[in-house]
């Protein structure tokens, strides 16, 4: 009955004890994310200025939406909208961006992320950003490419990079005479994960109810916490997964075809994005205001007397149970905080 004691001892221990490495290894990577600096430029446009490109309604508060959300998360937000949101400008913003993050020390060098809403073209195999200047019939020389942004990005020489694209909304150039301009296939990211709003030669939705992007409007509520995990940390993949089954599910009840984002590039590893308070006030109850918070080690302590209760609760039922042609039963009960 002893050795009996002993074992169950020994797994309870280590149970408290990975719950409790959990734990630590959740405060860490939180801790680790709001230690570093973290850079965003936002991009969102309305008013596109040539006859053939037509306006969007939501882009500007995409970018307004994200902006916040990302602010939220402890990033250092550029905004450029409709006329500031040209291919020089962008690239500018990226540039000192990198600056900013690579002249921190190593250990508080953190994400750089690039969020873009508004029209997106192609020419040959070539993806293009549509900004505010944007000719349909002269891209290349009025538009951001996608090589262009990744290769501003890849010389910014940070250690984590991803770039969300929401464009090829509507049909860019619908009055336009002359072959597709919608995206085509990218999947030569190196270094630098893009999740992109929509498949190649697919489009993108601006939802009326939402007065958003169907998928600016997702990211954006990803990025608030909606996928973040029980810690709240927010990674690439979490988030990822969230936009995408949104996306899905709302433009196929909504419109009747389904827009799916899809993924380019570099998708090895852990990209932290952030990190939330995710209380679930059903589960911890409001402190009131008379009562000091509970330092960190409380509710490891409860935890520890608790085993220690049932170390001595089980020692007195197996004493008591010398019959051994009965089984011995033993109801385990592991007080809460």
């Amino acid at each position: 009955m002893a050795f009996r004691l002993i074992q169950l001892l020994v797994l309870l221990s280590s149970f408290i004890s990975c719950v409790g490495l959990a734990e630590d290894a959740d405060a860490l990577e939180a801790l680790s994310f709001k230690q570093r600096e973290h850079q965003a430029i936002v991009v969102g446009i309305n008013a596109y200025t040539h006859r053939y490109v037509e306006q969007l309604e939501f882009a500007v508060n995409d970018a307004r939406r994200l902006e916040r959300s990302l602010s939220a998360l402890g990033y250092d937000v550029t905004v450029l909208t409709d006329d500031q949101a040209t291919p020089e400008r962008i690239l500018d913003a990226i540039r000192i961006a990198g600056d900013r993050l690579t002249q921190a020390p190593a250990s508080r060098q953190g994400n750089l992320v690039f969020a873009f809403s508004g029209h997106g073209f192609s020419q040959g195999n070539e993806n293009y950003l549509g900004t505010v200047h944007t000719d349909p019939s002269q891209l290349a020389n009025s538009s951001l490419s996608i090589t262009a942004l990744k290769d501003g990005v890849s010389q910014a020489n940070v250690k984590r990079s991803f770039l969300f694209i929401d464009a090829c909304r509507r049909d860019p150039g619908k009055d336009f005479q002359g072959p597709s301009r919608r995206f085509v296939f990218d999947d030569q990211a190196e270094g630098v994960a893009i999740l992109y709003s929509t498949a190649p030669d697919t489009l993108s939705y601006e939802d009326l109810e939402y007065k958003a992007g169907l998928f600016s409007y997702f990211l954006a509520d990803a990025l608030n916490g909606s996928a973040a995990d029980n810690a709240g940390n927010l990674s690439f993949s979490s988030v990822e997964r969230f936009v995408v089954d949104r996306v899905v599910e709302r433009s196929t009840k909504r419109y009747g075809r389904t827009q799916r984002p899809y993924i380019a590039g570099e998708r090895s590893g852990l990209f932290t994005l952030g990190h939330v308070s995710r209380v679930a006030k059903e589960l911890q109850p409001e402190t009131p205001v008379d009562q000091p918070p509970k330092p960190r080690g409380f509710t490891r302590t409860l935890k520890t007397l608790g085993v220690l209760a049932l170390a001595a609760g089980l020692a007195k039922t197996l004493s008591d149970n010398d019959d051994e042609t009965r089984p011995n039963t033993v109801n385990f009960v592991i007080p809460t905080p």
